[in-house]
C-alpha cells in the first residue's frame, strides 16, 4: 500500500496550460544543470503563471531565436514566498541573443523601448488602480500583460548587460526611463489578479495566491486538500505544477539539481555593492511584500530581496537598505540615493542571514553589513 500511494503522488501533476500548450519537456539526460536562486518575491500563482507564459514562448516577440534551454526557470513556493531558481545558461542565452541584436541594429534598444513603453500603456490605466476586474476584464487584462512582459523582459536585461559591461550613455538612461515606466507593471498586477479572484471568490481567501488562473476563469477550483498542500509548498516549472513533491524528488523528476545554501547562516558577515556611502547602525526589518509594509517602523533597516515602488511606505522611513539583489542601478540604489540613505545592494543571502529585531552596522563606505553583539 505504500508503495501504490508513493506512486500516486509522484502521478500528482497538473498541467495549467493556461496561455501555452504543448507537452512537458522531458528531463535532460546527462549530468543535472544546477539552479541557482534568482528572486523571492510575495507574488502569487496566477502573476508567476502569466511571467512564466512570457518567459516560455518562443520565438520571444524581441527575436525571432528560439531559446535552446527548457525549462530554466523554476518556481517554489516555500514559506509563504515564491522563489525563482534559474539555470544560468537560460539567462546567459538571453543577454548573449540582445547582445547580437545591439551589434547587427544601431537602433535596437530605441526600438524595444519604443516597443515596451506601447505595450506598457495598454495596461498602465488598469494596474495603476488596481480594480477587482470581473472574470472576463481579468482574462483580457492578462492576456496584454503576457504580451507585454517579453518587452520588458528585454529592457531590465539589456539595462543588466549594460551595467555588466560598464556601458552608459543615452541608451542607459533610455532604458532605465523604460523601466522606471513600467516597474510597477508585476507588484501591481499581481494586487488587480489577488483583488479580483477574491471578488470572483470570496470564500476562498487565503487560497487566492495559490490557484492557477486556468482554474479562476474555468470555475474548477481544486479541493481543500489539494490547496491545502499548495499553500504550505508547490513547484511549478514548464506548463505544469507540481504538489506533494519533496524538493529531492523534483530534482529526479527534471534531472536537475538546486544549488544548496548549507552553512551560509555561519557566515560572521554579508558583502555587498555600496550604493549609497554612508554608516548606520539599526534593527532589522525584513520587507517581502506589501503585508510586511504595515508593520515597519520609522529609524529601521529594512532588509528584502530587493525593493519596488509599493515598497516606498517604508523607505521613506529607514535608515538603511540592504538587499540580496541588485546593482548600482537597481530601484534600492536609485531610491537609496534620492533619499540620502545608506545602502548596499547584492548581498546574495540578507534575508536569509538576518532576523527581524537584529541589531546590524550597515557600512556602507565599504560595502559590509555586520551583526552587533
Amino acid at each position: 500500500m505504500a508503495r501504490a500511494s508513493q506512486s500516486e503522488k509522484l502521478k500528482s501533476i497538473i498541467t495549467s496550460g493556461t496561455f501555452f500548450k504543448g507537452k512537458r519537456t522531458k528531463p535532460a539526460k546527462g549530468a543535472p544543470p544546477i539552479f541557482a536562486p534568482f528572486f523571492s518575491r510575495d507574488f502569487s500563482l496566477g502573476i508567476m503563471e502569466i511571467w512564466y507564459a512570457g518567459e516560455k514562448s518562443d520565438p520571444r516577440q524581441w527575436t525571432q531565436q528560439m531559446q535552446p534551454i527548457h525549462p530554466y526557470l523554476i518556481c517554489w513556493r516555500k514559506n509563504g514566498m515564491m522563489n525563482v531558481y534559474m539555470d544560468q545558461r537560460g539567462l546567459d542565452w538571453i543577454k548573449q541573443e540582445l547582445q547580437s541584436h545591439i551589434d547587427r541594429d544601431p537602433q535596437y534598444v530605441q526600438k524595444v523601448v519604443k516597443e515596451s513603453n506601447h505595450r506598457i500603456q495598454e495596461i498602465k490605466p488598469t494596474y495603476e488602480r488596481e480594480p477587482a476586474l470581473s472574470l472576463k476584464e481579468l482574462e483580457r487584462y492578462t492576456e496584454k500583460f503576457r504580451h507585454s512582459w517579453p518587452w520588458f523582459e528585454a529592457v531590465w536585461w539589456l539595462i543588466d548587460l549594460f551595467e555588466e559591461k560598464k556601458r552608459n550613455g543615452r541608451e542607459l538612461d533610455l532604458l532605465l526611463t523604460a523601466r522606471k515606466e513600467g516597474e510597477k507593471e508585476a507588484p501591481s498586477s499581481d494586487a488587480v489578479i489577488r483583488k479580483s479572484i477574491l471578488k470572483a471568490y470570496p470564500k476562498l481567501k487565503k487560497y487566492v495566491p495559490v490557484l492557477l488562473l486556468k482554474e479562476v476563469f474555468s470555475g474548477k477550483i481544486p479541493s481543500k486538500k489539494e490547496l491545502d498542500a499548495r499553500f504550505d509548498e508547490f513547484f511549478f516549472t514548464d506548463d505544469t505544477l507540481f504538489t506533494g513533491f519533496s524538493p529531492s524528488q523534483i530534482e529526479k523528476e527534471l534531472n536537475v539539481h538546486f544549488e544548496k545554501e548549507e552553512g551560509k547562516e555561519k557566515v560572521s558577515d554579508l558583502k555587498g555593492q555600496v550604493a549609497f556611502p554612508g554608516v548606520v547602525r539599526g534593527k532589522v526589518r525584513k520587507v517581502f511584500g506589501r503585508k510586511d509594509l504595515a508593520v515597519f517602523q520609522e529609524g529601521e533597516i529594512i532588509v528584502s530581496p530587493s525593493t519596488t515602488p509599493d515598497f516606498m511606505p517604508a523607505l521613506v522611513k529607514a535608515i538603511g537598505i540592504i538587499t540580496d539583489e541588485g546593482g548600482i542601478v537597481s530601484h534600492a540604489a536609485i531610491i537609496s540615493r534620492e533619499l540620502g540613505i545608506p545602502c548596499v545592494v547584492g548581498t546574495k543571502n540578507a534575508t536569509r542571514f538576518l532576523k527581524n529585531g537584529d541589531l546590524v552596522e550597515v557600512d556602507a563606505n565599504t560595502g559590509i553589513v555586520r551583526k552587533v553583539k
